[in-house]
């Protein structure tokens, strides 16, 4: 089990009604495409609005035949982990790009049964639309969640999402991205890439880093307002004084360290390649760091 805000879908839990941050499903099949296209078209529209919970092991009022809770909180049963990365699989399969889930299991204190959880991240990288068509689930349509429904969102609410999308700057000091890696970081950060800056770095031996590093940065051709209010994510040079050298200009340009891209190696049989392995929030170090003072 895991400490779940419990709070957050209690009184939906014990009331039956939901809203349009909280769905209950009584189960959860997973084992046909139809019913997976299902999960997909309604985790996705909820992440087309403010995100959310959908609770399975719950009998929502409409179809509640009883006040008693036991018939009510009817539980799940399941690994949670397996579940997730069957989850997450699906929503690759279904949407584009794939909304945010985590998943999680928590224990009704009243009737001792097991109820899964799905929490649905809001998002920053709506609209996201159906990729891949099943039964009445149609490739290519943008669908939200009304109230306690869902519905295919109109065009006025699609072309809003797509003005308050989060679009992030990728700065590359370092060798050039793949469009495999590109991808990667999409569906990672959640956000749409606006653009890619690459300023190839290669620092001489013979002339001390700090001036270097400028020139580099310089090269990049943002104004300062722009380095202090884009959404910028950077990738630093391999060789670390280099690295050290550039990151510590970025703090002072734009007021607070930038998140970065760390890669990492994959072994193919075509050799070794890389892939990405994290964003690293630096500045969320750093603040943590403080409290070890």
């Amino acid at each position: 089990m895991t400490n779940f805000p419990w709070p957050a879908v209690a009184d939906a839990v014990y009331s039956g009604r939901e809203d349009q941050t909280l769905e209950l499903k009584q189960t959860l099949d997973l084992t046909d495409r139809p019913s997976r296209a299902e999960i997909a078209r309604d985790i996705a529209a909820m992440a087309n609005r403010e995100g959310g919970y959908i609770v399975v092991g719950v009998v929502d009022a409409r179809h509640r035949a009883s006040p008693d809770l036991h018939a009510a909180v009817t539980g799940w049963s399941g690994d949670v982990d397996e579940t997730e990365r069957q989850l997450r699989t699906i929503l690759t399969d279904f949407c584009d790009p794939p909304p945010r889930i985590d998943v999680s299991a928590f224990l009704e204190p009243h009737t001792s049964r097991t109820l899964l959880v799905i929490h649905v991240h809001r998002s920053h990288a709506r609209p996201h639309a159906i990729s891949r068509s099943s039964g009445s689930i149609q490739r290519h349509e943008i669908w939200v969640r009304d109230g306690s429904m869902v519905r295919i969102a109109t065009r006025e609410e699609i072309e809003e999402m797509i003005r308050a999308q989060r679009r992030v700057l990728v700065v590359n000091f370092s060798h050039p991205l793949t469009d495999e890696q590109k991808e990667q970081v999409r569906l990672l950060m959640g956000t749409r890439i606006d653009e890619v800056i690459s300023v190839p770095v290669q620092f001489s031996h013979e002339k001390d880093f700090h001036t270097q590093a400028v020139r580099y940065v310089d090269q990049v051709g943002l104004t300062s307002h722009q380095w202090q209010t884009r959404d910028i994510l950077i990738i630093l040079p391999g060789f670390s004084p280099a690295a050290a050298a550039i990151l510590a200009e970025l703090h002072g340009r734009m007021g607070h360290f930038p998140n970065i891209l760390r890669l990492r190696p994959s072994h193919a049989q075509a050799g070794t390649q890389y892939e990405v392995a994290e964003i690293m929030n630096l500045q969320s170090i750093r603040d943590q760091a403080r409290s070890r003072r």
